[in-house]
């Protein structure tokens, strides 16, 4: 008997690591692969759930599933055949799309390299934009409707110079998400 099997990336455990210190609750492999790889690589990952022999409509199926459950899926996808689940998903990322478009159209997210290390990179950036379109709603409406409100009805401000305080929160909301593409 002769056994072949694929080289885990080195990264993959670590990936898994992360996202699972960050508080992702559930984290499952759905392949066409033979479900005994599949469940043993799982298993080396520290992959929660694992299932091989998935075809395309099963891996639709799987996502609509976990929806049903209450979670909210990002689905992980190389292929063809991945393109249904990534539709489906509530984010769907293609990896190494190079040639691959249906794949790429089903996707909300396009990685052109299949470096697993930039999906972390994609879910921190969204983490940050997320955190700064919350801070520039506070900013615009505490500004605004906050300190604006009080310094008009003590009548601080004349007219002119409202029409001029109504355009401070425009910059700080400018500058604040300028802060995204530092990093």
């Amino acid at each position: 008997m002769i056994c072949v099997a694929d080289e885990l990336r080195g990264n993959g455990k670590s990936i898994i690591e992360h996202f699972k210190q960050d508080g992702i609750k559930k984290i499952v492999l759905l392949s066409g692969d033979r479900d005994e790889v599949v469940k043993d690589v799982a298993k080396k990952l520290g992959i929660d759930e694992a299932y091989g022999g998935v075809l395309p409509d099963a891996k639709l199926k799987k996502i609509q599933e976990l929806q049903k459950q209450g979670y909210t899926v990002a689905m992980i996808g190389d292929g063809v055949n991945d393109a249904p689940a990534l539709k489906a998903a509530d984010v769907g990322i293609a990896m190494g799309a190079m040639g691959m478009e249906p794949a790429i159209e089903a996707s909300d997210i396009t990685l052109m390299s299949n470096d697993l290390e930039k999906v972390i990179s994609v879910y921190e950036l969204s983490r940050r934009v997320i955190r700064t379109i919350k801070q520039n709603i506070i900013l615009g409406l505490g500004f605004t409707h906050g300190l604006g409100m009080i310094l008009a009805l003590l009548h601080v401000l004349n007219p002119i110079q409202a029409a001029f305080f109504h355009a401070v929160p425009d910059l700080l909301i400018l500058f604040n998400s300028g802060r995204l593409l530092r990093k």
